[in-house]
Parts: structure tokens; sequence; C-alpha cells
């Protein structure tokens, strides 16, 4: 009877030793599995950093060209506008009532209000205008910046 038990016992121990055995390369084979994830991870972090590197450097060269075509859009603008508002006070005017009118007092307005008007009305033009353009050349470098 002892015999049998013996051979139970090393049956039971062969069986665990077994055991151990598998467990131990299955152990063995995660660890070597754990360090390749980790090392596939490591080199595609470091690659995912070299990508961003990159692409925040091409960003920021689009933008600095975008802020120069701005700036040399803004500053053509500023010149055309200038230029309008120059003419538009120089040239733009009501010319003196007739000299063939029986009276000036006769005119259906006053002729320096009726001047002084206009110049607002110009002013208040060119003010739209002006803003208008920065908005347009602000928003068209936008659209260039985001789609080259």
């Amino acid at each position: 009877m002892t015999t049998y038990l013996y051979a139970g016992a090393a049956v039971i121990l062969a069986l665990l030793a077994g055991a151990v055995t598998v467990q131990t390369s299955r152990l063995s084979a995660c660890k070597a599995e754990f360090e390749s994830f980790k090392l596939k991870a490591k080199t595609l972090g470091e690659k995912a950093e070299r990508d961003a590197k990159d692409k925040e450097a091409a960003d920021l060269l689009k933008k600095r060209t975008a802020d120069n075509e701005n700036a040399k859009t803004r500053a053509a603008d500023a010149a055309t506008i200038k230029r309008l508002r120059d003419a538009s006070s120089a040239g733009r005017g009501l010319s003196a009532p007739a000299t063939s009118a029986a009276s000036p007092e006769r005119s259906c307005f006053d002729h320096a209000k009726f001047s002084a008007a206009l110049r607002r009305l110009d002013e208040g033009i060119l003010g739209i205008v002006e803003t208008g353009s920065k908005a347009v050349t602000d928003l068209d470098t936008a659209k260039r910046w985001a789609n080259p």
C-alpha cells in the first residue's frame, strides 16, 4: 500500500514539476513578448516625437511666411486707402456757386454743410473699406496657411 502511496506521490510530483516547467516557459515567453512590446512602444513614441517636432517646425515656417505675406498685403492696402483718402480730400468737393446765380441764398442747400457731409461720408466709406480689406486679407491668409 505504501508503494502505491509513494508511486502516487511520485506521479503528483512529476506532474507538478511538468506544470512548473510549462509555466516557467510561458512566463519567459510573456516576459520576452513584453520586452518586445516595450521596445516597439518606445520606438513608436520616439518616432511620433520626431514627427511632431518636424510638423511643428513646418507649421512655424508656414505661419511666418503667411504673416509676412499678410503684412505686405496689409501695407499695400493701407497705401491704397491713404491714396484714396488723399484724393478724396483734395479733389472731391463742391464747386463754388455760379456767379451768374441771382443769389447764393437761393440754393437748396448750405454749401459748407453739404461739403462737410460729403467729406464725412467719404471718410465713413473709406473706414468701412479699410476694415473690410483687413478682414478679407486676414481670412485669405488664414485659408492659405491652413490649406497650402
